[in-house]
């Protein structure tokens, strides 16, 4: 069996090929263009999560790497279909400036922690279970995984309606109204979820 540090060069080309994704998918929330959003997230998290499942039918999942693989194969297309869809919108030219630099860092520096500590929330798990149960174990691990990415993507849905108009009142002050929309998120992204996790709990075996 593969050692853990033997699949970091993976997870760091997993990284790289889901950058153009994660960038164009801010592109299409800010610009409302849902569908494809749509179709750049289905591919992504629903052509694996379909993959998967039928090789782990098929018995054809036998270590980690298997589905790292899948997974790289899946957001490279996820990636390169949301660049092709979003190639009018995409400035190819490096443009530097001070005072914008120091704008997007003061607007995005929240956005910056949180989205840090959510990728290492998401992403610790993987390292304990090899730690605790071996490398094989976190194969298994993996697949289950995925029928847990609805919880992602409800918060990205409620994302594509709530990022534009934070950045519009975030940039008019009006910081009384953003106050109103985070809370409302916030409680209607609670009230979706709680049940769910209450349901899971009572039917899991």
């Amino acid at each position: 069996s593969a050692a853990l540090p033997n699949l970091i060069p993976s997870l760091v080309i997993l990284v790289i090929v889901t950058i153009p994704r994660v960038v164009t998918s801010k592109i299409f929330q800010m610009r409302f263009h849902t569908k494809n959003l749509f179709f750049v997230d289905l591919i992504n998290f629903g052509g694996s999560s379909i993959i998967i499942t039928v090789f782990a039918f098929m018995d054809k999942l036998q270590t980690a790497s298997d589905v790292i693989g899948i997974t790289i194969i899946t957001g490279a297309v996820s990636s390169f279909l949301s660049v092709i869809l979003a190639r009018h919108d995409l400035s190819w030219w490096l443009r530097f400036s001070k005072p914008m630099l120091k704008k997007i860092f003061h607007f995005t520096r929240y956005q910056t922690a949180t989205g840090s500590v959510h990728v290492f929330q998401q992403n610790l798990d993987s390292l304990l279970v090899p730690a605790f149960l071996g490398v094989e174990a976190l194969a298994n691990y993996q697949v289950a995984k995925f029928f847990f990415k609805g919880f992602d993507v409800l918060r990205d849905t409620q994302g594509i309606f709530v990022f534009p108009a934070t950045s519009k009142y975030h940039a008019a002050g009006d910081h009384e109204t953003l106050k109103k929309i985070i809370e409302k998120a916030t409680s209607i992204l609670y009230i979706l979820m709680i049940p769910t996790c209450i349901v899971l709990i009572i039917f899991a075996p």
